[in-house]
């Protein structure tokens, strides 16, 4: 949760405690009239200090007034104890690297639509979040996960819980804002740390909050080992997986992968006995605790799904539509030469095909029905009719694969 506040309890509001917005989503439409950044937000224990995001919305149905609830990340100023400035903070590293992604991507439909304004904010507003995470969150070997009110940093080296978390090292790839010799790094120490190959699991964390006097809220009130309190959170060990191959490091993505499958954790009767879910449906955790390790959590997990169905259409296999084009970017094991996929658009079904010979750097050409492409996008279309696509790799320089579009 981006502001530290349980997602399950209250936050402070002008007029009175009411349940917060994640709460409400469980139940009615949420209508959002605006999210602006703030200077300061209030201080230490009131709003998690700091520069922040001051967000209005209204819960569609409930006969209460619109609530205002502020979260903790912004724009630079003045340095001071707290990452942004103003007030010591329980600033969220990886709800800084997300939003810096999100006003990267606005950016240019901002533009587009005319609103030159807007857009040179947006761009701005990332480029001094990623200043100050460069600044601030890095803590050696990978960066920070937050500090709390007191200014104490959380995942750093020196914690004696949680010494390191996969969300910040895997969003300084997938937002594109970290330096990249950093998010190297950052992910091998994710590899290093958080990867259990043995046992198949990926933990948020590690080692999980058990005695310290540190209140990083909800989580805490998991055993140690158990879901967000340094299990595997599948949503965030996919992530893991995306920015590996985000980075080209198609052999640790796929190993990744290949971990967070379900069928690995229902081999044989032994693993079926430890797993003790269903082998075709993702979970949402899975149990790190020495005598639960490899048990999984909660079922049927239609989130972590998504993202899992993201990691291997997108990040893997590189098919990602965008509109009415479909672009090509596959991040594949080496000795992988020969592999298809079916693409449905509409009522119309497009079989892709790729090639790709030892020594094969990138995409070389692309055609449709025979007749050859530009770039590694191709425009789809919904005629009904069946389309055959090839991809072929070859011999191309870095300076091609950069210039592709």
């Amino acid at each position: 949760c981006a502001d530290g506040i349980d997602t399950g309890g209250h936050t402070r509001s002008v007029r009175a405690t009411i349940a917060n917005v994640e709460s409400y989503e469980f139940r009615y439409p949420i209508m959002y009239l605006y999210r602006r950044q703030t200077r300061d937000s209030g201080g230490p224990g009131m709003f998690r200090g700091g520069a922040g995001v001051s967000m209005m919305y209204v819960p569609n149905g409930v006969d209460e007034i619109p609530t205002k609830v502020l979260h903790t990340f912004g724009v630079e100023q003045p340095e001071s104890p707290g990452m942004f400035g103003g007030h010591p903070s329980c600033t969220n590293q990886f709800a800084i690297m997300r939003d810096s992604d999100v006003l990267k991507r606005f950016a240019p439909l901002a533009a587009a639509r005319g609103n030159a304004v807007t857009a040179a904010e947006f761009d701005k507003a990332a480029a001094a979040l990623a200043t100050m995470l460069e600044r601030h969150a890095w803590d050696g070997d990978w960066y920070l996960r937050a500090w709390n009110d007191d200014g104490v940093a959380i995942g750093a080296s020196a914690s004696e819980e949680c010494r390191i978390d996969s969300l910040p090292q895997s969003w300084s790839a997938l937002a594109g804002i970290g330096d990249r010799a950093r998010s190297e790094r950052a992910l091998d120490a994710v590899l290093e740390h958080l990867v259990d190959g043995d046992a198949g699991v990926v933990k948020l964390f590690t080692p999980p909050f058990d005695k310290t006097p540190l209140d990083p809220g909800y989580i805490k009130g998991y055993v140690p080992g158990v879901r967000e309190n340094g299990g595997q959170y599948t949503h965030a060990a996919v992530w893991v997986a995306m920015a590996l191959a985000k980075l080209g490091r198609a052999d640790d993505a796929w190993r990744v992968a290949r971990m967070l499958n379900p069928l690995s954790h229902t081999g044989d009767a032994d693993a079926l006995q430890r797993y003790r879910l269903e082998p075709y449906v993702i979970a949402a955790d899975v149990y790190a605790a020495e005598n639960h390790l490899g048990r999984g959590g909660w079922s049927w997990y239609t989130g972590s799904a998504g993202w899992m169905y993201r990691l291997v259409t997108e990040s893997l296999l590189g098919l990602r539509r965008e509109g009415n084009t479909l672009s090509f970017a596959p991040c594949v094991p080496d000795d992988w030469e020969r592999w298809s996929a079916d693409w449905r658009h509409g009522n119309t079904r497009y079989r892709i095909e790729f090639v790709r010979r030892p020594g094969d750097s990138g995409i070389a050409d692309i055609s449709v029905d025979g007749e050859l492409q530009t770039g590694t996008v191709i425009a789809l279309v919904d005629d009904g009719r069946l389309h055959e696509v090839l991809v072929r790799f070859g011999r191309v320089d870095a300076a091609a694969l950069a210039a592709a579009p």
